[in-house]
């Protein structure tokens, strides 16, 4: 199952689900909409292929929540990996296909998490100002730093998780609604074991549509790590 959260991304979705079919035919998408106002609902209503689905949130809303939800429902329907890009075309859907063709091991052993990587060797970014790299590094030096995660680019979610990997944690657990849920169940995994493998990708700045990266997000995403680092050296093993 690939997973696409999305809030006003209809200049992007449809290309997107479209590349999304073309390297991973067989693939469920499932669209979590928080409510877009933008013809997002009426565009998925005319749609004829049957392994898309897509829930419309009219009261949550926040990236954490909806990938969750989707993360639930791939667990609850027995898939045995679950994906998640970006709508905003931002993530190449074939890295995905290139993920899962890598035999899915590291050393013999299953992967529990692949992370599409912009900071491990071979990845890049593209189109992005200055101040937003630099943000992106902080936010991942933090992450390494004080929370204590293994991987170099914490913020990407370009991701394959594992389902199994995902029964062993409980969801419920996780308080992030917004882009911190992307570190915080990094965090659980890790705290479980899970293998977590970074795989080098390019990411392309958006083309069309704004990003809802806002300045209390970054902010939000700052107090969750300030969390995670308490749990660091407070949460009982």
């Amino acid at each position: 199952m690939v997973i696409i959260a999305t809030l006003n991304e209809m200049a992007n979705l449809p290309s997107i689900v479209a590349r999304i079919r073309r390297v991973l035919p067989a693939s469920k998408i499932l669209v979590i909409d928080d409510n877009s106002q933008d013809g997002t609902r009426e565009w998925l209503a005319t749609q004829s292929d049957h392994d898309l689905e897509w829930i419309i949130r009219t009261e949550e809303r926040g990236l954490g929540t909806a990938t969750l939800a989707g993360l639930k429902t791939a667990i609850s329907r027995g898939f045995a990996w679950v994906a998640t890009l970006d709508a905003d075309g931002s993530h190449d859907p074939a890295v995905l296909k290139q993920m899962l063709d890598s035999d899915c091991q590291v050393d013999g052993r299953p992967f529990d998490l692949c992370i599409g990587s912009r900071y491990t060797h071979g990845g890049n970014t593209i189109g992005w100002p200055m101040s937003r790299w630099i943000g992106s590094k902080a936010i991942n030096f933090i992450s390494r730093w004080l929370v204590g995660l293994k991987p170099r680019d914490t913020t990407s979610a370009l991701r394959l998780y594992r389902i199994e990997s995902l029964r062993q944690i409980d969801l419920a657990q996780l308080h992030c609604t917004g882009y911190g849920y992307l570190q915080e169940i990094l965090w659980h995994l890790q705290r479980h074991g899970a293998l977590v493998r970074e795989f080098p990708i390019t990411f392309v700045e958006r083309e069309q549509g704004e990003s809802k990266l806002r300045i209390g997000e970054a902010l939000r995403v700052l107090a969750g790590l300030m969390r995670l680092t308490w749990w660091r050296f407070t949460w009982r093993k």
